[in-house]
């Protein structure tokens, strides 16, 4: 880096099976520390104080609390193994006024097993490490060369675009 500092999350092996509760981690110098490995993370968002990251490989969503300056904790926010049954491969992320997170997947390996593209809806809780209360699908792209890849919600919160890559390419627009 030509100015700043550059910091990688460190915690414990169990990072990798979040189903048994938060695991806990720090921000540290990226030169001193390898960082922890996640499964293929492809989005960040940040709601309140949580950054949410998107881990297609394991199909989870992760949850990190950004209230502390070097500690913090991870948890399991969505799975498709607790509250999420369904939820494959998720991909892009985006949060609207009240904290909530609007998910499209990824269908790399699902459109070899004929699954549709979808989008869900999950509602978090106050506690930044919590699973969603709540993991709803909310579309569903019914076109197996086509899948989301790219999602944002506009200033207002009444418009949510979605970007959709293959070989028509188009964008989509959902009015809530």
């Amino acid at each position: 880096l030509e100015s700043g500092t550059l910091e990688v999350l460190v915690a414990d092996g169990s990072v990798k099976n979040l189903s048994k509760g938060r695991v806990e981690a720090e921000w540290r110098d990226a030169d001193e520390f390898d960082p922890t490995g996640f499964a293929r993370p492809e989005d960040i968002e940040i709601a309140r104080d949580t950054l949410y990251v998107a881990l297609t490989a394991t199909s989870e969503v992760i949850s990190i609390d950004l209230t502390g300056a070097s500690s913090t904790s991870v948890g399991l926010f969505a799975s498709s193994d607790t509250n999420a049954p369904g939820l494959s491969e998720p991909d892009n992320l985006v949060s609207d006024a009240d904290g909530n997170l609007y998910v499209v997947e990824n269908i790399g390996t699902s459109r070899i097993s004929g699954r549709k593209n979808e989008m869900w809806l999950m509602t978090a809780t106050d506690d930044p490490l919590a699973p969603a209360e709540s993991a709803k699908l909310i579309a569903t792209l019914n076109s197996p060369r086509n899948e989301f890849s790219g999602i944002l919600l506009d200033s207002s919160g009444q418009r949510l675009f979605v970007n959709v890559l293959g070989p028509d390419n188009f964008i989509l627009v959902l009015h809530l």
